[in-house]
């Protein structure tokens, strides 16, 4: 039927330039990305970054905006909420002037 070569992801991304995404729809994703690290105490952090790669995906798929920046920002954020980090550790990514997004 012409679809032979195609994904579902492809097939998934043509059906969204069918359908309007609605500015609430882009608050609600941005509103998932910046959900805190799980209420589990002990997921891991990577898993979390994981997270965070996954919710950025999600959002750039509707073209709700958020940036490498605001994926640091945010998983910096948890780190310090966490409290399983200890403030030196932290302050001294802060001043490096490599804050790349590597875990």
């Amino acid at each position: 039927v012409g679809y032979n070569d195609e994904t579902i992801h492809s097939l998934l991304d043509h059906i969204r330039t069918w359908a309007i995404v609605t500015n609430k729809e882009k608050m609600e994703a941005k509103a998932h990305f910046e959900a805190p690290w799980s209420d589990a105490p002990d997921q891991h952090i990577t898993a979390f970054a994981r997270q965070l790669d996954k919710r950025e995906r999600d959002c750039l798929r509707i073209n709700a905006t958020v940036s490498d920046s605001d994926k640091v920002d945010r998983f910096v954020s948890s780190m310090y909420d966490s409290t399983l980090f200890e403030a030196k550790f932290l302050e001294e990514w802060e001043a490096s002037v490599d804050q790349s997004w590597t875990v």
